[in-house]
């Protein structure tokens, strides 16, 4: 038998907000992620000079978390099993920078990030997350996010006809659109294709 003591704090709630702010307009590969850091307490009063640390994370969108119009039935970027897609969209995300400063006089820090590509032609979350610190050492952290396109044009695929599963030998159709991620139609795009049997 083995025992142990911990000391149990009285809660104390926070006396300062803290906001981040993020354009809201996707972004593309190489892009610069432009943000804004801001704490104050609660009766108004900016924490100035206040300790600030922060880092910017990216992680794989989920196909529910954003909408590429015009591709309805089509499969946008490369497609996994359906456990691959969930592994990578489901985790914390990578950290790809991290910084500590502290606030300016009012209360206020700017972070820059720049949009890294994301991976399997498909779109991506950049979030900037910020903790605050004040001189009782107590923390609060906020965060804003904002989405990356991997280019300019998508390309989608579709199978045409209703089999499900393919026989060798047997031509299958596969139809191609090429949009912008507004879902605007783009003509004249080159697009390579090629087959390959899933082991």
């Amino acid at each position: 038998i083995a025992t142990t003591t911990y000391r149990v704090a009285e809660y104390r709630p926070p006396e300062f907000q803290v906001s981040v702010t993020a354009p809201r307009t996707p972004l593309f590969p190489g892009d610069s992620l432009r943000g804004s850091v801001e704490a104050r307490y609660l009766f108004g009063a900016p924490m100035s000079r206040a300790a600030i640390g922060w880092f910017a994370r990216t992680r794989p969108a989920n196909p529910w978390e954003f909408e590429i119009p015009n591709t309805e039935g089509y499969t946008v970027g490369e497609q996994g099993w359906w456990w691959e897609d969930e592994g990578e969209s489901s985790g914390a995300g990578e950290v790809i920078t991290t910084g500590s400063d502290t606030l300016d006089a009012f209360g206020r820090f700017p972070v820059t990030a720049v949009a890294p590509a994301p991976n399997n032609g498909k779109p991506s979350w950049l979030s900037i997350v910020a903790t605050v610190t004040d001189i009782n050492r107590q923390t609060v952290t906020a965060s804003a996010t904002t989405l990356i396109h991997p280019a300019r044009v998508y390309i989608a695929a579709k199978p045409e006809g209703a089999e499900y599963f393919w026989t060798a030998g047997k031509p299958r159709n596969v139809a191609l659109v090429a949009v912008r991620p507004d879902g605007t139609p783009v003509a004249g795009e080159e697009a390579t294709s090629s087959c390959a049997r899933a082991a």
